[in-house]
């Protein structure tokens, strides 16, 4: 998971607020006091309020993961897919595939890219070699894609907090489980009806993956949080 190299997030108000609720769902003295949906809207919440709304707010943020997304889009609907030209490496058959997603990767993300594809990578990795060992769908994938970056970036920021207050290993994993079946589950929800694009790279995939990823972190407004 690698929450060691989490950077320091900034000290407003809700970030404050993001680090007391990571603290309070990890700590075994209230167990059940915190639910991981609060913990992902508070950061959400955090992680937005700090953004020029002119300038697209959070989403702008976002605008590198909406690029890789859509050349993930591309990837599985591609007949004669890139990741064949690996077919002939000298490694066991189980680690081919991760192998593969570990070089696409760096394909595809600069090596200093700043913190958004730092907290890409791992997600997408995770993603290409599932994809590379069984295809599926691609907006199935996309939709994946956008949960795993959202959860690596959380944990990248709020990294420290997480470590901290966890009572152990085990405790540790169990917590972020929680938290990442939580925005895989909001990105299953999204209720958009849009088909997915025939073009990923074009100006309709654009859309798409823009409105997939807004739909998405919307499941994790305050007051939808509140009523769960």
């Amino acid at each position: 998971m690698g929450t060691s190299t989490a950077r320091r997030a900034p000290t407003t108000r809700l970030w404050r607020q993001a680090k007391v609720t990571t603290v309070r769902y990890f700590s075994p003295e209230n167990p059940h006091s915190i639910e991981a949906r609060e913990v992902v809207a508070r950061y959400v919440a955090a992680f937005a309020a700090g953004l020029d709304q002119e300038s697209g707010g959070v989403l702008a943020a976002f605008r590198l993961t909406r690029r890789i997304a859509r050349k993930l889009g591309q990837f599985c609907q591609a007949k004669a897919p890139e990741f064949s030209v690996t077919s002939e490496l000298s490694r066991p058959r189980s680690e081919a595939p991760l192998a593969a997603a570990h070089m696409i990767a760096s394909t595809w993300l600069e090596a200093d890219g700043g913190l958004e594809a730092a907290a890409l990578r791992p997600a997408l990795v995770q993603e290409l070699a599932e994809v590379i060992q069984q295809r599926y769908e691609p907006s199935r994938a996309v939709k994946k894609f956008l949960a795993a970056a959202l959860y690596h970036r959380l944990v990248f920021d709020l990294g420290e907090p997480l470590e901290g207050a966890a009572a152990g290993w085990r405790h540790l994993v169990d917590g972020l489980a929680g938290i990442e079946k939580e925005i895989v589950n909001a990105a299953k929800a999204q209720g958009s009806t849009v088909p997915p694009p025939e073009d990923w790279q074009g100006l309709e995939g654009w859309l798409w993956v823009t409105q997939a990823l807004k739909e998405m972190l919307e499941q994790f407004s305050m007051d939808n949080s509140t009523k769960k």
